[in-house]
């Protein structure tokens, strides 16, 4: 019988292409167990392996298929049997980002915001227009949390990467410069308050006051 002992490199992306390495243990061992490995079958979660080789009586190396997020038994089946292990390789999402709250913030950074989806287990680095994240936390898979850098007006691209790839959302933040306040008219008034916009006239355009009438004069 086979028994299926260890993995090596225990996880990977949704993708294909992981190489994995089993090693496994005959408990009986005659001549012809090199020739009963020529032939088997190598399966991570009931999935037949892209490839596989075999190294020597205990060794197989594999590619991974594609496959679902999740922990999956290793299989190999050989003339003298099947070997498997339990939960033995881990396949991850690729990250993907969703939405971001809020959006927009000053240029000066240092809003924070919830980036949203999922697959960012393992993440590293979290960018706002190509500048590093002045800190984040990855909450769950399904958010980080981040405070923004200083960065120039505009929208930008916000990027996670990780282990299991990249990801990214065009004009996921935008950047608004603080306002300016050029001048205020009129720059006085009571304080009562209650003042507002008003038009001041220059003196050529003023009407000149009316003369003021004689009660007692005669028609």
């Amino acid at each position: 019988t086979m028994q299926t002992t260890t993995v090596k490199r225990d996880h990977q992306g949704l993708t294909a292409g992981s190489r994995i390495t089993t090693a496994s243990r005959s408990t009986t061992i005659d001549r012809d167990v090199q020739a009963a490995l020529s032939l088997p079958s190598v399966t991570i979660g009931g999935t037949a392996a892209t490839s596989f080789a075999v190294v020597s009586a205990t060794k197989v190396t594999a590619v991974t298929p594609a496959g679902t997020a999740g922990a999956k038994s290793v299989s190999v089946t050989t003339a003298g049997g099947t070997g498997s292990k339990a939960n033995a390789f881990t396949y991850f999402e690729p990250p993907l980002i969703t939405s971001i709250v809020p959006d927009a913030g000053p240029t000066a950074g240092g809003t924070a915001i919830a980036i949203n989806g999922r697959g960012f287990t393992g993440v590293t680095s979290v960018t706002i227009g190509g500048l590093a994240a002045t800190s984040f936390t990855v909450a769950s898979p399904t958010k980080i949390n981040a405070v923004t850098p200083a960065h120039s007006a505009g929208a930008k691209t916000v990027t996670v990467s990780g282990p299991w790839g990249t990801a990214s959302l065009a004009s996921g933040y935008t950047y608004h410069p603080a306002p300016t306040v050029l001048s205020v008219s009129p720059n006085f008034g009571p304080t009562a308050g209650g003042s507002g916009p008003r038009t001041l006239m220059p003196p050529s355009r003023r009407r000149p006051a009316a003369a003021p009438r004689d009660e007692k004069a005669g028609p």
